[in-house]
């Protein structure tokens, strides 16, 4: 995701300016907390599908993908018709007119719920050993959706054309996913079974709310120091902390790839209570991690307050100290999305999300410490809440796999003798 904003961010800024482009990322903002309401349901599916599959459970996992899609979808219809009586409240401020901030609002959250409805069709794919054909599909779908957010604006399109593209696109790329799972596995839903059974609904939004709390705390931190921003400075300022945060976490691509990686081994291994190997693939996950993270932020020290302006095309004037904090940010951040894997394909997350809402509380009123119209202080509060995300959930993921900080290092030690990382 963020090596395709390197790319979107300056032709968007090109198209349509620094306040229309700031209006449509504080427009976006409204689905993405309106999405929230899904229970976390499509992560909790994908995860126990995944499972039931693995275990030969087929029935089980039908009437997972089955309670699921009813469930997305019908949050879906419903917080799509709440979408409209919020964006006239944020349209009132927005370069923007009305009637387009409507269209945006409705389609974008319209869009969202449709790829939480993809989510669980990972799940087959996963289970019977094909996790990569799977993520392939998903990444087609976002290269596409990358490749209409650079042609519509290209094409002298407005927001509401944007947004409009976006969900035609999600909709073809759910149903050719849909398609493409029945035909290598069969029939992947079932009729409901009745009576209901509570126990799977109850597992499921168990632990789909400890996920979804995931989707609370991750647009209060990035759509609200957006807000914040946005406040500060007007809607340029939000194109600005938008940029500055795109070039800086441009290195998390390849830490989402990392995680990708070991997350469908750990299920397998978790599933067989192989803790040894969910413990050496932590190591080797932190070990990558933290080599490519440190590499980034030295180049980002010496090249990175250059390359933001030759970026942006100048648009922009930024402190170097800022550009600076963001980019150190990234080391502790590369630490704990690793470990936070752990938990979350463990189907875990309760305590990873809490522990994220007390890093927040640590980190907000860091933004309290400037009056003037700055990005220091978000900058300043983004670095702490890192690095108290470390200081959390390193613990609670090495007691998750009865290991300890020694064993840690003891098998970050063997990854270093090893010629093979990964072996």
């Amino acid at each position: 995701m963020a090596a395709r904003q390197l790319i979107a961010v300056p032709i968007l800024l090109s198209t349509w300016g620094a306040d229309y482009y700031g209006s449509w990322l504080l427009l976006s903002t409204i689905p993405i907390f309106l999405s929230t309401s899904n229970f976390g349901i499509g992560t909790t599916a994908n995860i126990q599908i995944a499972t039931s599959i693995s275990n030969k459970q087929d029935l089980e996992a039908r009437t997972i993908f089955s309670y699921a899609q009813i469930f997305i979808l019908g949050m879906g219809i419903i917080v799509a018709l709440s979408a409209y009586g919020l964006t006239y409240i944020f349209a009132n401020n927005s370069t923007i007119s009305n009637e387009s901030s409507a269209i945006v609002v409705g389609a974008l959250t319209a869009t969202a719920f449709f790829h939480m409805a993809a989510m669980p069709l990972l799940g087959w794919w996963t289970g019977n050993g094909k996790p990569a054909t799977g993520y392939q599909y998903i990444n087609v779908g976002s290269i596409v959706a990358f490749a209409i957010t650079i042609a519509v604006p290209s094409l002298a399109g407005n927001a509401s054309a944007l947004a409009m593209s976006l969900m035609i696109w999600e909709i073809i790329w759910l149903l050719s996913f849909h398609r493409a799972t029945s035909t290598a596995f069969g029939k992947v839903s079932r009729p409901l079974p009745l009576p209901i059974q509570p126990e799977i609904i109850r597992k499921l939004i168990k632990t789909g709310i400890g996920h979804q709390l995931g989707t609370l705390w991750q647009p209060l931190l990035h759509q609200g120091t957006l807000l914040l921003a946005g406040s500060l400075m007007g809607p340029s300022g939000a194109a600005l902390w938008s940029a500055l945060k795109t070039i800086t976490r441009s290195g998390n691509q390849v830490l989402e790839i990392i995680c990708q990686s070991i997350s469908p081994e750990i299920q397998i291994a978790n599933g067989a209570n192989q803790y040894g190997k969910i413990r050496k693939l932590h190591a080797r996950g932190l070990f990558i991690s933290i080599a490519i993270s440190c590499l980034l932020v030295l180049f980002l020290f010496f090249f990175g307050p250059y390359l933001f302006q030759l970026w942006t095309s100048g648009v922009f004037e930024l402190d170097p100290i800022i550009f600076r904090i963001m980019s150190a940010s990234i080391i502790p951040a590369a630490i704990w999305m690793i470990s936070a894997e752990i938990q979350r394909s463990t189907n875990n997350p309760w305590k990873l999300n809490i522990y994220s809402f007390v890093s927040l509380a640590i980190a907000y009123p860091f933004t309290l410490f400037f009056a003037q119209a700055t990005l220091l202080p978000l900058a300043i509060a983004t670095f702490v809440f890192d690095l108290a995300l470390v200081m959390l959930i390193i613990p609670t993921t090495l007691r998750l796999i009865n290991s300890s900080l020694y064993d840690l290092v003891f098998e970050l030690a063997g990854v270093v003798q090893r010629r093979n990382w990964w072996k």
